[in-house]
This record gives structure tokens, C-alpha cells and sequence, in this order.
């Protein structure tokens, strides 16, 4: 949040179990003062704001042309009341599973399924009270791609909630949101020179 004061900290570790099994686990808390204008004193004040991140994660290898993976990613946020952005408290949790093939022709492929489960009490516009209100779904993405000859970049093409889910979710990050609400279609293209 912009003017805030924050402290960011955390742990993490990676390890390869195997030739073909690679995991690892992360976790961090940010503590933030976020400071705003309490209009009935109009001075400025700060209110706490926390956020607690963890995830862990295992690659599996069983071919030299495709890579498997499963995750799981919890965020919990919580803010005071007053803020009134959205959120008081929320509790996010994901599990996603995927796919991944490279051919050494250039092409490739992937695909990927996500649970996401998510609780808490949000502020609707206008209201000065917080209320609760939980959703659990399942998203779909996939997508293809071709390497360039002579590794002149990538050309892709992807899929987000592939199936046109319908869903109520507080997306945490506004700036870079984690799912699409409706199908979309994207192409990509990467260059190297």
C-alpha cells in the first residue's frame, strides 16, 4: 500500500529429493502501518494491516519431455475495520495441480486444474460493516506453445478458466490479479536476439 511502513519476514527452503523430485516450502509475514485520513478529524491516522503467505510444492520429472507439479498456497489477510478497502479478514487457499509436455520439435503443451477455497468479511460499497461470505471452485487453464528455430523465442497461445467458471473471489493483488472471472484467450509472443 502506498505510505505504509512494513516489515517483511520470512523463511523458505528448496531441495531436490531425487534426480526427478524437486519440493520446497516457504513462508512470510508482513506487518504494515497504513496510514489515511480519518475524515471525521480529517488528520491522518495508521491502522494495522497483516498478511501471512505459506506454500509448498513438489516437481515431479518422469519423462525428459513432460514435468508434474502440485502446490498448495495460503494467504490470510487482515486489516482494521475502519480501513474500509474491501476486506477486513480473508483466508485463501489454493491447491494447484499441473502438467507440462515439451517436445523436442519446439512444441509444448500445458494444463493445469486449481482448487481454490476461500472465507472471510468483506465490505460491500457503502457499508460501514464487514459481512461474511465463502466460495469453493475449481479453475482449468491450458495453453500451447512452439519454440522458435534456433531458440529465437516462443509463440504461444493460453486459455485462462478454460471451462467459464462462475465464482465470487477477493482478489488480493488488484495490480495482477491471480484468476480470469470469465474465459480468456491470449496469445504471446517472445523474443531472444
Amino acid at each position: 500500500r502506498p505510505a505504509a511502513d512494513s516489515w517483511l519476514y520470512g523463511i523458505g527452503v528448496d531441495q531436490k529429493f531425487s534426480q526427478n523430485v524437486y519440493g520446497g516450502a516457504e513462508y512470510s509475514i508482513r506487518d504494515l502501518d497504513v496510514p489515511f485520513i480519518d475524515v471525521t478529524t480529517n488528520e491522518v491516522q495508521t491502522r494495522d494491516w497483516d498478511e501471512k503467505m505459506g506454500r509448498a510444492y513438489i516437481y515431479y520429472i518422469p519423462h525428459k519431455w513432460v514435468a508434474l507439479k502440485a502446490e498448495y498456497i495460503y494467504e490470510q489477510f487482515k486489516q482494521s475495520a475502519d480501513l474500509n478497502i474491501g476486506i477486513e479478514k480473508v483466508d485463501t487457499n489454493r491447491f494447484p495441480l499441473g502438467i507440462n509436455f515439451f517436445h523436442p520439435s519446439g512444441l509444448g503443451a500445458t494444463a493445469s486444474t486449481t482448487y481454490f477455497k476461500q472465507k472471510g468479511d468483506y465490505f460491500r460499497i457503502g457499508n460501514v460493516t464487514s459481512e461474511s461470505g465463502e466460495d469453493q471452485f475449481w479453475l482449468v487453464d491450458a495453453g500451447i506453445s512452439y519454440r522458435l528455430p534456433q531458440r529465437y523465442g516462443f509463440v504461444s497461445l493460453f486459455a485462462k478458466n478454460l471451462f467459464d467458471k462462475s465464482f465470487q473471489f477477493f482478489d488480493t493483488n488488484d495490480v495482477n490479479p491471480a484468476i480470469q472471472p470469465v474465459r480468456t484467450f491470449y496469445a504471446k509472443i517472445n523474443l531472444s536476439f
